[in-house]
């Protein structure tokens, strides 16, 4: 689960939408707002855990349909990535229009108040998005409601959580490490593991609704 949602997330591949995004803060303040945003995919995951499938159930959709769709997204996003098109291309960052100094007493006062302008595209959809929310909720299906192994996923969407907002922290030196090349090689090799995670997907949704594939051999 740790390395399909963190590939999903996808905050290496994403770090030039982010520093985009911050280019005007301050290095405190983007720190701040690193954290904000590690927050904001946290309660997104973590919420949609909990209460994906009595969506789907209250839209009357299927766990197979939605593996299928699922899948698909995901296989989708992979497919993009492999490409070298970022998910973030698509989406244009606000522009600052007050780069000045707000005068707060902190840097988490600040990244606050510049969070409702950052939180789209950075925060959803970029992180909490359909790719995350589809594999979060397929997840969940497979704890079949034992609360040991959804309080487990929960603590693995927690460190994502801390892992994405760690990276973003660190988001400037990172993407002078990579450089601009480093960081399309990395997007193009997680596209890769995502689009194998949305066969699978996919794979698994079919073998449930019809005879066609072995689900046990897709499980092995």
């Amino acid at each position: 689960m740790f390395i399909a949602v963190f590939s999903v997330l996808d905050p290496i591949g994403n770090l030039p939408v982010f520093i985009d995004a911050t280019a005007s803060l301050r290095p405190g303040v983007r720190a701040a707002m690193a954290v904000l945003i590690a927050l904001v995919i946290a309660i997104g995951l973590v919420t949609f855990l909990f209460v994906g499938q009595g969506v789907l159930h209250f839209f009357g959709i299927s766990l197979p349909a939605f593996q299928i769709a699922g899948g698909i997204v995901l296989l989708i996003t992979g497919l993009k990535m492999i490409a070298g098109r970022a998910r973030g291309d698509d989406i244009q960052a606000k522009p600052e229009e007050d780069k000045t100094r707000l005068g707060l007493f902190s840097a988490f006062d600040e990244a606050g108040a510049k969070l409702k302008d950052i939180i789209v595209p950075v925060g959803i959809p970029m992180f909490v998005g359909p790719g995350s929310l589809s594999t979060v909720v397929l997840f969940s299906a497979k704890a079949e409601g034992h609360w040991d192994s959804m309080l487990a996923m929960t603590g693995v969407l927690l460190a994502i959580s801390v892992v994405t907002g760690a990276i973003l922290m660190v988001s400037t030196p990172i993407a002078r490490l990579f450089g601009h090349n480093g960081l399309h090689i990395a997007t193009r090799i997680l596209g890769l593991f995502i689009t194998a995670i949305g066969v699978q997907f996919l794979l698994t949704g079919l073998a449930t609704v019809t005879t066609v594939f072995d689900a046990e051999m897709l499980v092995s």
